[in-house]
């Protein structure tokens, strides 16, 4: 008797769990939404135009799994994340409250791509795939082997170029998944595609930067880059700028295929720079300083100082700059060099916030994601 009682425990304990963790739809059919490239644009300014909050507080926080490596992306009221979990999950933006799971067969730390209805996502195994999602539910349209991808692939038009830990640059169909070309890329991608005209522009891990022809992966030019890239370049007109293993942030104009200037920094760089509109280019170091180079100049000056760990978490907004350390504090920096505000989040904070609808959405890595309105 006490057995079956303890059967029929353990049976109702996991009919409970699977409720709880059954799959909804977000049940919204999203408008026109194209992320199609980290931090939404290729000066890294998906976000410059929206506003935060001037005095926010914690309104949830959600216990994803572990390991919120990438930034989280925001649409119509879903959050959708990733982990080194495995994992990929959509969220209520308003509530927290969760919409649907699905399991990976590797871990993420790249992040992810979002076009209106449709997610793509590359996983960083030996094995490792990239596929495309519905929104609604997170089943797969495709899955395609392409190797181990550390960084998020770049979607241009109906084609996603991923570069891999292998040393290849693979062009795939983004409706089927068909392989389109792959191009050797000598010692693995060291940073995220960027697109520069009909070509792409890659960094490999030699301290090169290689032009491929989109439409077939011939390698039309390399320019010798005077170190290894620290983290993923930004697009400023012709100038791509990318911060190097040397504590510098270089430009290299890439109609000419030439350096065009070097700015020495004052530490490393783990974060992606950011180009804002009106050309100054944004920096973060490891040393917590915040950087700018005004345009038309070559020279970095200190705009802030944290005085704490950073990483990536370099976010532009309307009212200045989200910057997240290793401590967990998440601060605003306005465009003058004040901080208007820091807010202590009880975790570290290694990956760009997201920002929708007035409110802050911040990855931790001990798997939390935390909104801020």
């Amino acid at each position: 008797m006490k057995r079956a009682s303890c059967l029929l425990l353990l049976g109702l304990v996991a009919a409970t769990t699977g409720c709880a963790r059954r799959n909804r739809d977000v049940g919204v059919t999203p408008g026109p939404f194209d992320w199609s490239t980290l931090q939404g644009d290729v000066r890294r300014a998906g976000t410059e135009e929206r506003s935060v909050p001037l005095d926010p507080e914690i309104a949830w926080k959600v216990d994803v799994g572990r390991g919120l490596r990438a930034e989280p992306l925001v649409h119509e009221g879903i959050v959708v994340v990733t982990g080194t979990n495995r994992l990929i999950a959509a969220y209520s933006a308003e509530s927290g409250e969760r919409f649907w799971e699905q399991r990976l067969n590797a871990s993420v730390s790249g992040g992810l791509l979002w076009r209106n209805d449709t997610l793509w996502v590359a996983t960083e195994s030996l094995g490792g795939e990239i596929s495309a999602r519905r929104l609604g539910k997170g089943g797969k349209y495709w899955e395609e082997d392409v190797g181990p991808a550390r960084f998020p692939p770049l979607l241009v038009g109906n084609t996603i170029y991923v570069g891999t830990d292998g040393g290849a640059l693979i062009a795939l169909s983004a409706l089927t998944g068909a392989r389109q070309w792959r191009t050797r890329l000598p010692g693995g991608a060291a940073a995220t595609p960027v697109p520069f005209g009909d070509d792409v522009v890659a960094i490999g891990g030699h301290d090169t930067l290689y032009v491929v022809a989109g439409a077939d992966g011939r390698v039309l030019d390399r320019i010798a880059l005077p170190a290894g890239a620290a983290a993923a370049p930004a697009l400023a007109g012709d100038d791509l700028i990318v911060p190097l293993h040397n504590g510098s942030l270089v430009a290299v104009d890439l109609r000419l295929r030439e350096l065009a200037w070097e700015a020495s920094t004052g530490g490393e760089i783990l974060a992606t720079p950011i180009v804002a509109a009106d050309g100054s280019v944004y920096a973060l170091t490891t040393g917590g300083v915040v950087l700018r180079v005004p345009p038309n100049e070559e020279r970095a000056e200190v705009l802030a100082d944290l005085g704490g760990t950073a990483r990536g978490s370099l976010t532009l907004v309307r009212d200045g700059l989200l910057v997240g350390l290793l401590d967990g504090t998440l601060a605003l920096v306005q465009r003058d060099g004040a901080t208007a505000w820091r807010r202590d989040l009880a975790g570290s904070i290694v990956a760009p916030v997201a920002v929708w609808d007035g409110a802050i959405f911040v990855p931790l890595l001990d798997g939390k994601l935390a909104k801020l309105e």
